[in-house]
């Protein structure tokens, strides 16, 4: 999570008034946030106190050291000068503290230049030249690194800064994140991140599970992109078709890998628990059957507290789940891995004859429960629309891994009905070599499975023009029996589509919203 953090920047303020100037400029385009007495205003009575709290709030302090030491309290002129007070205070609180020294000729000659009638600061030698050798010293005796400047030559100075605050930065975040500032809405996700009771996370069985869980951070990432676009087709899909599963007598539903089929089952089990009367009317409990390789579906459905009798879920295929995507694929785990295509592949028979030997027996087991009377929920990493040419000799849905593209072949093998959810970004996108495996190729053409079985197209767009460009570049795709979710007032979307082509049309008998 990006942090910006608070910086409080100390020096005596007259003679280093420019010094100070390029800091506070060079904390800002770092990213961080500067602080110092010139920014808040101190009141006379509780100068101090204003201080001390505001490098307590701060994450790093910077002290510049002239040839003068600076101001002292009203209040207590034999008492320290403000910055060596407020260097003590960032002591005490433990703060990170870097340390830059006018270079020592240039000190020097400054102190010699101070007029002899100026006996208050010319007293102050000594002491100024113990401060400054107090900031070289960390409080263990340890030396510390310190920087040094000149008057004339504050780029220099302004380098020497930046770099020891992205050092500092990266000491504090390699340790463990200590403070800084987030902006509210990452602020918000964090509040709202899992926290496990005591009771719980005391148990060494759910610690071990917490490790596992612990390995899916790609699985994370892709479920937090976009989500409100495919929270909103999700929604919008069930909105359609959760009756219609009855009406034509649905028995088996699949929900592949995928951070957006996640959203399509966990918006299912939103249906049944506001819907539970008429789904136990129905006794659809009874006439369904719920197979997943998706590890969210499979825990959503096994963990969340729900009012209905349960529902038969099972993984399939059975395997252990991979630790990037969270999928299970069985026996095509076995298959030898092939390196993504390069353009010199572009004729090359995707599968060799071991695996597709694999292959053909997953087909198998899921023809046996998923004939008409299924409905395949999937996902893809992109979808290449263009003609195949030599450019683009492989249009369709590809993946990011070779397991993944062996499932979705087998997926869409099935003459069931197939609904492909896909995150707006990736329809339209083109196909890469070297970096995708494509899910369909000259052995099983993309052109002849969306036109040979019941197949569905289902997004949402950011906005109404959006979804309207959309809608139209599916429709000439040939996914063009629309339903678009119509606009309301007060709406700030998203605008969900559902595109099919006729076959999955006159199978559920739909018609356009």
């Amino acid at each position: 999570m990006a942090r910006k953090y608070q910086i409080f920047i100390s020096s005596s303020f007259t003679d280093l008034k420019e010094a100070r100037r390029e800091l506070i400029m060079s904390t800002l385009r770092e990213g961080h946030i500067p602080a110092g007495m010139e920014l808040f205003k101190a009141t006379p009575n509780a100068g101090l106190a204003v201080i001390e709290n505001e490098i307590r709030d701060s994450d790093i302090f910077v002290v510049l050291v002239g040839a003068h030491l600076g101001s002292r309290t009203k209040e207590a002129p034999d008492s320290l000068a403000f910055t060596e007070q407020e260097y003590e205070i960032a002591v005490k609180h433990q703060l990170p503290i870097i340390s830059f020294l006018l270079e020592d000729n240039e000190y020097k000659c400054a102190r010699d230049e101070i007029p002899s009638d100026r006996r208050e600061e010319r007293k102050q030698e000594d002491e100024l030249i113990a401060f400054r050798e107090r900031v070289k010293k960390r409080p263990d005796g340890e030396s510390r690194i310190v920087g040094f400047f000149s008057y004339g030559d504050l780029s220099h100075l302004s380098e020497q800064y930046s770099r020891a605050i992205a050092d500092c930065v990266s000491h504090i975040e390699k340790e463990g994140p200590r403070g800084g500032w987030v902006k509210g809405n990452l602020f918000d996700d964090l509040c709202g991140r899992i926290v496990l009771d005591t009771s719980v996370s005391d148990n060494p069985f759910f610690r071990t599970l917490a490790q596992q869980l612990n390995k899916f951070g790609t699985l994370t990432k892709r479920t937090t992109l976009r989500e409100h676009l495919k929270e909103g087709a999700a929604w919008y899909f069930w909105q359609r078709y959760f009756s219609k599963l009855y009406e034509k007598k649905i028995s088996m539903l699949f929900f592949e890998s995928g951070s957006s089929v996640a959203y399509v089952s966990r918006e299912f089990i939103n249906c049944v628990r506001t819907q539970s009367d008429w789904f136990y009317d129905k006794r659809m409990n009874e006439r369904l059957q719920i197979r997943t390789n998706n590890l969210l579906t499979y825990l959503d459905f096994l963990l969340r507290e729900r009012p209905w009798r349960p529902i038969d879920v099972r993984l399939q295929p059975h395997g252990p789940f991979s630790e990037d995507y969270g999928a299970t694929y069985g026996v095509l785990n076995f298959a030898v891995q092939e390196s993504p295509l390069s353009p010199k592949d572009a004729v090359r028979t995707r599968l060799s004859a071991e695996t597709q030997t694999l292959v053909d027996s997953v087909i198998e087991d899921f023809k046996r429960d998923f004939s008409h009377t299924g409905l395949v929920l999937m996902a893809a990493s992109g979808l290449d629309t263009r003609p195949e040419s030599a450019d683009a000799p492989y249009p369709g849905p590809h993946v990011g891994s070779y397991p993944n593209m062996l499932l979705k072949r087998c997926l869409l093998a099935l003459p069931c009905p197939k609904v492909l959810f896909i995150d707006p970004v990736k329809w339209n996108f083109d196909f890469r070599f070297s970096n995708c495996h494509a899910v369909c190729d000259q052995t099983f053409p993309w052109e002849t499975v969306k036109s040979s079985s019941p197949m569905a197209i289902a997004l949402a767009a950011e906005n109404r023009i959006r979804q309207t460009e959309l809608a139209q570049e599916l429709s000439a795709y040939g996914f063009d029996e629309l339903d678009l979710e119509e606009v309301q007032a007060g709406r700030t979307g998203p605008w969900s589509i559902i595109a099919a082509n006729h076959l999955f049309a006159d199978y559920f008998k739909v018609t356009s919203a």
